[in-house]
């Protein structure tokens, strides 16, 4: 459901995977790179949403895979962008209130 047009590479966008009644399949993070977009599904949860997706696949260049060197961090809290721009994370008061 999370729309992608516009969303820069290196980027990202909470989108839901829904059954074709509306139904809540999985909670995901689509991250946008310069020339392909991953999906990013809880721990544990990847092979399901990959199962539900592959029925939708009608392209050839759809593959399905574990990305095993994805993580998710989140430091969160009123003083985050300064204790992330204190450990040497550039740009870190821009990234506050942006949704992912």
């Amino acid at each position: 459901t999370g729309p992608l047009a516009g969303v820069q590479a290196g980027d990202g966008v909470r989108t839901l995977l829904l059954e074709p009644k509306g139904h809540v399949v999985e909670d995901l993070v689509a991250c946008v790179l310069a020339d392909e977009v991953r999906l990013l599904a809880p721990a544990g949860q990847g092979a399901a949403a990959a199962a539900a997706l592959g029925r939708y696949a009608i392209m050839d260049d759809v593959v399905f895979a574990p990305w095993t060197t994805a993580a998710v961090r989140a430091i969160v809290g009123p003083r985050a962008a300064a204790r992330l721009e204190q450990a040497g994370v550039t740009g870190a008061a821009a990234l506050v209130g942006r949704p992912l």
